[in-house]
């Protein structure tokens, strides 16, 4: 497998990558990593964490929010910024729209439309959130170091989480403990730099949603039969067997692009982080044998905590994205890649 690497590129390639995404623990561990959530010196139960997977879904709000990634190109410091319009129904229903970019692209314009046409990834995938408590108590450390934060005008308890093997990065959270809501994040690197950074800068519980477009999915996935998904697909899908540590298989589906291309998703899970393993069918009717193409071409783009594997192996195109490391995305591709024979 040839590949061409760079480290960092423009954010809104990753945003366009983005876009084609959108297409249980033993009780006693789970009670352990719980009860470190002490909320002045009592133990956290259970029910202050399972809010968070549904909050965005089941809590009616709008609000604004400000976004900011933080990144490098060719040695050089870039930074993304923008605001964007958030709100949700509480019944399902959401819309993320952009308001203004601030820094880090040439075209704003374009960027607020292309941003606002992928609002399904943005308010599922990009931001931090329990999406699985119990996987994520296996995986994570979380500890309350601020019992009342104020976040636009919502005092929340700030919780220190970080995983519990092999972390890069670590994050600050803002959690509304009567709703489940997130009302801020940051990750930094283990030195402390700040790689990503999301907050409500006004909110509004019950707020109009007047002007909003509410979606729920765009590319409506069709869920893959585990047994035989070549059949489905038309093509021979290629299955990774190695994904990151404490990252399991939440799901599998297809869905057909704008151009019309069919494509692969399968969605890799540890309870708040996903990462994307997407193949799209072959881009020629009939592609040379598998390893006989000398043409593949891969890129690597950092954005943020944000790594991106792109590119075409044995005229195949491949996306790979997730909050982790390059060396474990390309062997998680390169255990795909073994899979085939």
């Amino acid at each position: 497998m040839s590949a061409r690497g760079t480290r960092g590129g423009p954010g809104v390639l990753v945003l366009g990558a983005l876009a084609l995404a959108t297409a249980c623990a033993p009780g006693s561990q789970a009670v352990q990593a719980a009860g470190q959530l002490g909320l002045g010196g009592r133990r956290a139960t259970r029910s202050f964490l399972e809010l968070v997977p549904d909050a965005p879904f089941v809590t009616a709000f709008r609000g604004e929010r400000l976004v900011e990634f933080f990144y490098e190109v060719d040695g050089e410091p870039r930074t993304l910024r923008y605001r964007e319009d958030v709100g949700s129904n509480g019944e399902g229903m959401f819309a993320v729209e952009g308001i203004e970019a601030l820094e880090g692209t040439d075209n704003p314009a374009l960027f607020r439309l292309m941003h606002t046409n992928r609002a399904n990834f943005m308010y599922r995938y990009r931001d931090f959130r329990i999406r699985d408590l119990d996987r994520f108590l296996r995986n994570f450390d979380a500890r309350i170091v601020d019992e009342s934060r104020d976040v636009a005008g919502v005092q929340c308890s700030a919780l220190h989480i970080e995983r519990r093997s092999g972390a890069t990065t670590h994050f600050e959270v803002c959690i509304d403990p009567a709703t489940g809501l997130v009302m801020s994040w940051e990750e930094r690197a283990q030195d402390g730099a700040l790689l990503s950074r999301v907050y409500f800068e006004t909110f509004e519980l019950g707020g109009d949603l007047a002007g909003l477009d509410l979606v729920t999915n765009r590319y409506s996935p069709q869920p893959l039969d585990e047994n035989d998904p070549d059949e489905e697909l038309g093509f021979n899908l290629w299955r990774p067997t190695l994904p990151p540590t404490g990252y399991e298989l939440d799901s599998a589906a297809s869905f057909v692009d704008e151009t019309g291309r069919t494509w692969a998703k399968l969605v890799y899970g540890n309870g708040a982080d996903h990462v994307f393993f997407l193949q799209g069918e072959p881009l020629v009717a009939d592609p040379v044998p598998v390893g006989q193409n000398t043409s593949d071409f891969l890129e690597r783009v950092v954005v943020g905590p944000w790594t991106m594997i792109h590119g075409t192996i044995d005229d195949v195109p491949v996306i790979l994205m997730g909050k982790v490391a390059g060396g474990q995305l390309k062997d998680m591709l390169q255990s795909a890649l073994n899979a085939r024979f």
